[in-house]
């Protein structure tokens, strides 16, 4: 496995995830006509909202999954490529310094059997195939404007003055329909990636981060019993999370349910047959939803702002509303690296 290497623009980077293009869409999109309750878009408000805080410059983009809702691809995909494209035109991102990871409704699982009813298809009907995957793969490839699949298998150097960030991109999708299907697993080929995180290492401090769309640990205050529909954490997360401890990871970055939350731990992991405690401490951060309609209560809209520096990082969770205003911090907190 290769790496790829950003010599990026200093600044901090910015984590969405959910933006459920399609139907529950809560901005106006990029191609279509404003209207009273939807008068701008995603890339508009976020443009806006860095602006007000003074933030001119960005290191990168993290996307973590779902960029699209039941894979609606036939009637969005423009839609898709188009707020993908708004967002590095007006936020001064090159389009390789976008890190997109798939979500469960970014794979053609589900098939529409009434108006706003869908239901997953037969396992058998798409997955030996990988059938489920091309629509999302066609629009990575005409996103980064060259074949984009080896994106997932590199590891990403950011180098900047005086750190390096590292990210190792997962899919936790590949689980076939089935009553696990939506809490994700990540297969063993990627697992095995994660040691190369420790590669590549200078004198700067080396700062590593794993991006997936699943959870890794709960953010909701009771999980849903046996039978229920699963959306919470990755049925491998102890398997992610030991990998992750011995590789020296600081950050994991997740989506999937619409609720942003902030998880720090010190796990303890078994190597050459005794436990020992893992080096640094890991931050478990839910990205909530940046773009759906499907929200509410205290939890709106909303977007991370990660500003990766010496021995610290600062996040900021910032509130954004499809009518623009009013902003501000839905939470900030500076974690220890």
């Amino acid at each position: 496995m290769s790496s790829k290497e950003n010599v990026s623009t200093e600044g901090p980077f910015l984590h969405l995830s959910d933006l459920h293009i399609g139907r529950d869409h809560a901005f106006r999109l990029p191609k279509r006509s404003a209207s009273i309750d939807k008068p701008y878009t995603l890339a508009e408000v976020v443009a806006r909202d860095l602006g007000h805080l003074g933030i001119k410059y960005l290191a990168g983009i993290v996307v973590s999954g779902d960029l699209t809702t039941y894979a609606q691809w036939n009637d969005y995909y423009e839609d898709v490529l188009a707020c993908l494209r708004a967002l590095c035109s007006q936020l001064g991102v090159k389009n390789s310094s976008v890190y997109i990871v798939p979500g469960n409704h970014d794979y053609d699982w589900y098939e529409e059997i009434s108006p706003s009813v869908y239901e997953r298809v037969p396992a058998q009907s798409v997955a030996t195939t990988y059938a489920h995957e091309i629509h999302f793969q066609h629009l990575l490839d005409e996103f980064y404007e060259q074949p984009s699949k080896d994106r997932l298998e590199k590891i990403h150097v950011h180098r900047l003055s005086k750190i390096t960030v590292k990210l190792k991109l997962l899919d936790s999708c590949k689980l076939c329909p089935t009553r696990f299907h939506e809490y994700g697993f990540v297969e063993n080929f990627q697992l095995d990636q994660i040691p190369k995180l420790m590669d590549l290492t200078d004198d700067t401090q080396d700062i590593r981060v794993l991006v997936l769309h699943h959870h890794v640990s709960t953010v909701i205050p009771m999980e849903e019993g046996h039978g229920g529909k699963g959306v919470s954490v990755t049925l491998n997360a102890g398997e992610i999370l030991d990998r992750a401890s011995r590789a020296g990871v600081s950050v994991i970055l997740h989506g999937h349910h619409h609720y942003p939350n902030i998880t720090t731990l010190r796990r303890t992991y078994e190597e050459d047959g005794e436990f020992k405690q893992s080096r640094t401490q890991l931050h478990i951060i839910s990205g909530g939803s940046t773009g759906t309609s499907r929200i509410g209560g205290l939890v709106t809209n909303c977007y991370g702002i990660l500003a990766f520096e010496e021995k610290k990082l600062d996040v900021r969770v910032r509130r954004i509303r499809p009518s623009g205003d009013p902003f501000g911090d839905l939470l900030r907190t500076q974690l220890e690296l």
